[in-house]
């Protein structure tokens, strides 16, 4: 199987336990604390777009989030998508150029909402995350070569989300991500910019 072909059976494993798991009966004392939390237990499912910053451009990101609640304070959230983004390397004879970076990743994240019950409430958190990524670079020959690699990453975020009611919400985030966590270099670090939406069940 081809590193492609494994993260998309890791990500539709991971997808599959997010929705299966929430879903299973809660015991009496667990549904006697969602009664006083009316956020602990419940899932969310979202989307994002936006921007990608890198040091050699501007790339694109969108993907989709599904979200567990463990109460009104902290949720944890699973996601994929794809995007790409330009860098700089040093081509045949010296000379710079640029190429694309294509990726997918499957990301999890620890969210904290320290004003869970205003209508435009902040939040932020750490995360880590898998990126399958493929790029091509210049030969001598006037030709190109194609690479991949698959990645562990680190990321921090933060932004807003705005209650629209009845459980809809839109948001506004930005997220910082080392892409290699074994060769930490922040010159490698990317911004994410993104907007976006979702509804709580």
């Amino acid at each position: 199987m081809t590193k492609r072909g494994l993260l998309i059976v890791v990500l539709a494993a991971g997808l599959a336990c997010a929705l299966a798991l929430p879903a299973a009966a809660a015991p009496p004392h667990q549904q006697e604390y969602e009664q006083r939390d009316p956020m602990a237990g419940r899932i969310g499912f979202g989307f994002h777009f936006g921007g990608v910053s890198s040091n050699a451009g501007t790339g694109f990101e969108g993907g989709l989030d599904f979200t567990y609640y463990v109460n009104s304070y902290f949720s944890t959230t699973l996601g994929a998508g794809y995007g790409f983004y330009p860098v700089d390397y040093t081509g045949p004879n010296d000379e710079t150029k640029t190429t694309q970076i294509n990726y997918i990743p499957v990301t999890l994240a620890l969210t904290v909402y320290p004003l869970p019950r205003s209508r435009i409430s902040p939040y932020f958190g750490p995360g880590v995350g898998m990126t399958y990524s493929w790029w091509k670079q210049a030969l001598s020959d006037g030709g190109d070569k194609k690479y991949d690699q698959t990645l562990w990453s680190v990321f921090a975020e933060g932004g807003l989300i705005i209650a629209l009611g009845h459980g809809f919400t839109a948001n506004v985030g930005l997220r910082y991500t080392l892409p290699d966590v074994s060769h930490i270099d922040f010159k490698d670090g990317y911004l994410t910019y993104s907007g976006g939406g979702g509804v709580t069940f």
